[in-house]
């Protein structure tokens, strides 16, 4: 075959000359497959990846809009949180959504609830912890081996600037259903995340710059919040 090359070199440029030299080493006489087909490509990667550890979060409106953590390798977050939802209403969701058994539960419930026992709408802070007892009741019946973490509830403030007796009275009713989520924790043994104080201003209210309406939080509240909770997610489960 290279006897041939004097011919073609006095017949064809020499740029094509050694392209043809290059194919003639590489490829063989045949030709029958070029260099980049005899190269084996990765297929790509199709299995899907087995979560180390599965974590639900279950809330209200707070945790609804709580942005994406970054991706942690190994570790799956199931955001269930629901706008506006009491702890009456998680109570009749949390049989469905148990159709899974995740390694962890994340709660944070009840400031809806003390909304509408402010606005006179028939609720009752034992009724909200009744129910709390059920959601947990039921957790531990269908998923026992599930590890539950109770969130405090978040302090609150007014979004005008003033301060009005019913969220005078909300931050002291917050303090008590902690005082009471922790003791549940404890006689349980469930994991208490306490970060309320982590929110205050020097004048115990929701500071300005962690909320947007006295209530739900900022870009920078929810980088408080998880920061507060990525201990417990990235923690191996101890139930």
């Amino acid at each position: 075959m290279l006897a041939i090359l004097p011919v073609l070199c006095c017949n064809i440029s020499m740029k094509i000359f050694y392209a043809l030299l290059t194919l003639l080493i590489l490829g063989g006489c045949s030709g029958s497959e070029s260099y980049t087909e005899s190269v084996p490509i990765a297929a790509p990667v199709t299995q899907e990846v087995v979560a180390e550890k599965s974590i639900m979060l279950i809330g209200d409106s707070i945790t609804y809009r709580m942005p994406p953590f970054p991706e942690i390798e190994g570790i799956s977050i199931d955001n269930q949180g629901v706008g506006g939802n009491r702890v009456i209403d998680e109570k009749d969701l949390i049989t469905d959504r148990l159709a899974y058994c995740p390694d962890m539960i994340i709660i944070m419930l009840l400031i809806n609830d003390l909304g509408c026992i402010y606005r006179g709408k028939g609720c009752s802070i034992e009724s909200s912890r009744d129910a709390y007892i059920q959601i947990l009741d039921t957790i531990e019946d269908i998923c026992p081996a599930t590890e539950v973490c109770i969130q405090s509830i978040l302090p609150v403030s007014d979004s005008d600037g003033k301060t009005s007796e019913r969220t005078r009275q909300a931050l002291i009713d917050i303090i008590i259903l902690n005082e009471w989520l922790e003791a549940v924790c404890q006689e349980r043994g469930l994991v208490f995340i306490n970060h309320h104080d982590l929110f205050l201003d020097d004048n115990g209210y929701l500071a300005e710059e962690y909320t947007i309406d006295g209530v739900h939080l900022t870009e920078l509240g929810y980088s408080v919040l998880h920061d507060a909770l990525l201990p417990y997610i990235i923690a191996p489960t101890g139930k």
